[in-house]
């Protein structure tokens, strides 16, 4: 396999994305994805946005060289139908955050058959998750030097993740100790 290639770091991103998001449904109980229509919902907000009289480029603050006011920060009414679409915006995210967590909750108790999978794991599966969603897709600034390397060491990370939830905990550390031994015959 190729070390280096255009794009690489981001088809790294984007395949754990994809187990992460795969897996749930794999090998846990059929819970239906529910995803968030962020477009469709958007779109709801900007054009209450600018049915209330707010600035088209989204900005409500005054520039940032203008001294603070010294009652505090600037004040706008809003109709209750633009804060309803802000709270079905929430909602939504809500609910796909929660079902996400469901499926991960079986996904993690089909992987696991030694009880419940500590914390710390479950902590990083989820960070990894945070990492590698607002990453998957290219964009149109240029990748840091080490941005290769950053994301083939996630990838590791997140195999060793898989590797953590679906051993049985002796198995675990075997593996430690071939590491520990490896590390001590340096």
């Amino acid at each position: 396999m190729l070390e280096r290639f255009p794009g690489r770091a981001h088809f790294v991103a984007h395949a754990i994305r994809e187990i992460q998001n795969r897996l749930p449904g794999a090998l846990g109980p059929k819970v239906a994805r529910r995803d968030t229509d962020y477009e469709g919902l958007t779109d709801k907000i900007r054009e209450q946005w600018l049915a209330e009289g707010l600035p088209d480029d989204g900005r409500l603050l005054p520039p940032a060289e203008s001294a603070p006011s010294p009652s505090g920060p600037p004040r706008r009414d809003v109709s209750v139908e633009f804060l309803g679409s802000v709270g079905r915006l929430v909602e939504s995210h809500n609910e796909a955050q929660e079902n996400r967590r469901t499926r991960e909750k079986y996904a993690f108790g089909a992987m696991s058959d030694q009880g419940p999978i500590p914390r710390y794991v479950v902590e990083n599966w989820r960070k990894l998750y945070r990492d590698v969603h607002g990453f998957a897709h290219a964009r149109d600034e240029p990748l840091p030097a080490d941005a290769d390397s950053e994301w083939v060491e996630k990838f590791f990370t997140f195999e060793g993740l898989l590797m953590a939830f679906s051993k049985r905990s002796y198995e675990n550390l075997d593996d430690l100790d071939s590491l520990l031994k490896r590390a001590n015959t340096r």
